[in-house]
C-alpha cells in the first residue's frame, strides 16, 4: 500500500450537507453546511467537491458503511429520521436500523444487478 503525504494545499472543512452529480464515468460529490440566516431562512453554503471513478465510489461507500457500523457498535445508533431518507427508499412513517436499511437499499441493489444481467443474456 502507497504511503500517505498531505500536499502544502490540503484543506479540511466540515460539512453537514452532500448532494451528488453522477456522469457514466464518475461521481461528483458536492460537501456543504447547512446555514441559519438571520431572516430565520436557510442555505446552503458548498465549500467542495470531489469527483471520483466509479471503482472508487464503491469502495468509499463500502468503508463508509463500515466506519458507521464500527460507529453504531461503540455508541449506539444514529438517528436518521425518516425525512431524510429518499422516498423511494422507505414509507414516510417507516423508521429502520441500519442493518434494516443496509437490507433494504441491499435487496434493491440485486434486484437492479439481476435486471442488468438478465439485459445483457
Amino acid at each position: 500500500m502507497a504511503d500517505t503525504v498531505r500536499t502544502p494545499d490540503f484543506k479540511s472543512f466540515y460539512a453537514n450537507n452532500v448532494r451528488f452529480e453522477s456522469t457514466v464515468f464518475d461521481l461528483r460529490l458536492f460537501f456543504g453546511e447547512l446555514d441559519h440566516r438571520e431572516d430565520e431562512s436557510w442555505i446552503i453554503s458548498q465549500k467542495a467537491s470531489v469527483v471520483m471513478a466509479w471503482s472508487q465510489a464503491k469502495i468509499a461507500a463500502l468503508f463508509l458503511l463500515v466506519n458507521v457500523m464500527a460507529h453504531e457498535q461503540q455508541n449506539g445508533p444514529v438517528d436518521l429520521p425518516a425525512n431524510l431518507l429518499p422516498p423511494w427508499l422507505l414509507p414516510e412513517d417507516s423508521e429502520l436500523s441500519l442493518e434494516e436499511l443496509v437490507g433494504t437499499v441491499a435487496d434493491k441493489f440485486n434486484s437492479f444487478v439481476a435486471q442488468q444481467q438478465e439485459q445483457q443474456k
